[in-house]
């Protein structure tokens, strides 16, 4: 199980993803992780979104969006619309395994702009535009 954060900007329209550069090849996430035992979706959504980003956010900004099911993996998506537009240094054990192979980049991507982009898993771009309305 795991959960992810769809942070979002209204100002700018954009979305808050981690570009990953990983062994040659290039793709975009919804930051997130693992729920650890004992812990619900939002509390692992929350702490996870804190310790990768160091973005703290709430339960009451939290929205439940959608869950996507790929294989034996359930992934719960939520929504927090955030007003900083500032693009927040990757932290934690993200941080520790980057090197020039393995790479996490926080970056705002325009709505507009997620068909252009390798959004995995790839149900979920489908999903976000279909919900923003692209």
């Amino acid at each position: 199980m795991r959960a992810r954060v769809i942070l979002y900007n209204r100002e700018s329209n954009s979305i808050l993803l981690i570009e990953r550069k990983k062994d040659g090849e290039n793709y975009w996430v919804v930051p997130g992780g693992g729920v650890k035992i004992g812990e619900n979706y939002s509390e692992a959504a929350m702490r996870e979104i804190n310790e990768e980003l160091g973005v703290r956010i709430t339960a009451q900004q939290l929205r439940s969006l959608f869950l996507a099911e790929e294989e034996s993996e359930h992934q719960l998506f939520f929504y927090c619309e955030v007003n900083s537009s500032v693009t927040p240094t990757i932290k934690g054990e993200e941080a520790s395994r980057s090197n020039i192979n393995n790479q996490y980049i926080p970056c705002w991507v325009k709505i507009d702009c997620l068909n252009a982009i390798k959004l995995e898993p790839q149900v979920i771009r489908k999903k976000l535009i279909s919900y923003f309305g692209v």
